[in-house]
């Protein structure tokens, strides 16, 4: 893949700031932010007390005071909603920045084009090695686009980037890691930190972790043919048992096959074992391997 990108319309952008800002994420988020640097970033959560997902962010340390939450998606009054939950008496601001705010995943895609604005990068392998996302502020957006699209070509449809990101094993929030799944549930076990001690949900993924068995795990089914709406459907095994349930899907078109994600429970099936789904037959794939 020599230059590849796409928009991520709609992320969220939230700006959190004031003097308990970090003390306030790092209670808030799955994540440890009392040591990270300024200028520096880590991947987070915002979970439930069940350890569900309310948003899963990038998180940019600006100023000591002074942090920058990206979110892929979701409800944005729900994830601001989610974040100053738990404020009670903090000197905290939570400041919704998104639409001042364009936020690109880019594979080999030479970056120069974006610095007339105040641009953060995070290196994320999303649908291939070496990729990152930029984040910029202050920017048009509909000129920022158009210089990309000048400068690399045509971005990927929508389509084309859930394909490539479901070939690499990399679930995202919403559409796979939402409040229907348990944060590890999706494998996102470098988002967590296991020593910082408290955070919201810490209870139930510190209990999944020291048992050391989950109630579903997020695999990936590749099916037979092309196949729209399998999100939702039922997974059963060659003897009629029901394992789960389909997340998402996408058709893969070149190579007559669909992809999905789904979540299945744990000890109830085997990686390479022949399941069906709305009378379509398939198999499990590799947690990890990419396609």
């Amino acid at each position: 893949m020599s230059c590849a990108w796409i928009h991520l319309d709609p992320a969220v952008v939230v700006r959190v700031s004031g003097k308990d800002a970090r003390r306030y994420l790092n209670n808030r988020l799955s994540n440890d932010l009392r040591s990270v640097q300024i200028g520096c970033v880590v991947r987070a959560a915002a979970l439930t007390p069940q350890g569900r997902v309310e948003g899963l962010f990038s998180v940019f340390v600006e100023r000591e005071d002074a942090f920058l939450l990206v979110c892929d998606g979701g409800r944005r009054n729900a994830i601001l909603a989610a974040l100053s939950r738990y404020i009670v008496a903090d000197r905290v601001s939570i400041e919704d920045i998104s639409l001042q705010t364009t936020v690109i995943h880019g594979v080999g895609a030479d970056p120069t084009i974006l610095e007339e604005g105040n641009v953060r990068t995070v290196p994320l392998s999303r649908i291939s090695t070496g990729g990152c996302d930029y984040v910029v502020e202050c920017v048009s957006r509909e000129q920022l686009l158009v210089q990309c699209t000048q400068a690399w070509g045509a971005p990927l449809t929508r389509e084309e980037y859930s394909l490539l990101r479901w070939m690499r094993a990399f679930p995202t929030y919403p559409e796979e890691v939402n409040e229907n799944i348990i944060l590890t549930e999706a494998g996102l076990k470098e988002v967590v930190s296991f020593t910082k001690g408290c955070y919201v949900g810490q209870e139930v993924i510190e209990r999944s972790d020291a048992i050391g068995k989950l109630p579903r795990n997020l695999e990936r089914i590749q099916f037979e043919g092309h196949h729209e709406n399998l999100s939702g459907e039922p997974v059963t095994t060659t003897s009629g048992q029901n394992i789960g349930k389909i997340v998402s899907s996408v058709i893969d078109t070149k190579h007559a096959r669909t992809g999905a994600f789904a979540l299945l429970k744990s000890g109830a099936y085997k990686i390479g074992e022949v399941v069906s789904c709305a009378k379509v037959i398939g198999s499990i794939l590799s947690a990890d391997g990419v396609i």
